[in-house]
């Protein structure tokens, strides 16, 4: 009888340990732990990205708003000088438009598979037009699995957008 219960008693206390469920337990966790750290990293590298887009859209403007810039190449060296290593320039895509109104000029934005502008244009009008200028760049996600929440194929299209009336220089 004696030997019946020490197996027994050995029995309970295999199932009342609790020596091995922090490990368990952080199994359990860590994915989610994980998949919380990367969405978070990918989504702070974004907001950075944009706010540094935002920052560069914004003062190239400013140079065509004063007649500073009159030609593509002049705005997007403008445009690139303000990226610093956040932004890659050869990503850049860009359109500038003028017109009459503001209700003449289009924010229509189209997209080719990888998520890139393609209606690209550059007419900064003259003194007094109505400018909108539109820049945008493709950021590959970190975790391609994102997209299936924002972006397209992996991609994710970040746009800036700045509308003014130019200075009426001559």
């Amino acid at each position: 009888m004696m030997a019946t219960l020490g197996t027994c008693e050995k029995r309970a206390a295999f199932f009342e340990s609790r020596s091995g469920a922090t490990a368990v337990e952080f199994a359990f966790i860590a994915p989610i732990f994980v998949l919380i750290l990367v969405v978070w990293i990918d989504l702070g590298m974004t907001l950075l990205a944009q706010s540094v887009l935002d920052s560069a859209t914004l003062r190239a403007a400013r140079s065509v708003k004063i007649g500073a810039t009159t030609t593509s190449a002049a705005f997007k060296t403008k445009l690139c000088s303000y990226l610093y290593a956040v932004v890659p320039c050869s990503s850049i895509k860009y359109s500038v438009q003028s017109g009459t109104s503001f209700s003449a000029l289009s924010t229509t934005i189209t997209t080719d598979s990888s998520n890139a502008l393609t209606n690209t244009s550059f007419s900064i009008g003259s003194g007094g037009s109505d400018v909108l200028v539109q820049v945008g760049f493709t950021r590959t996600l970190f975790a391609p699995w994102l997209s299936a929440f924002f972006g397209k194929n992996g991609y994710l299209l970040i746009l800036s957008t700045v509308a003014f009336q130019n200075e009426p220089y001559s």
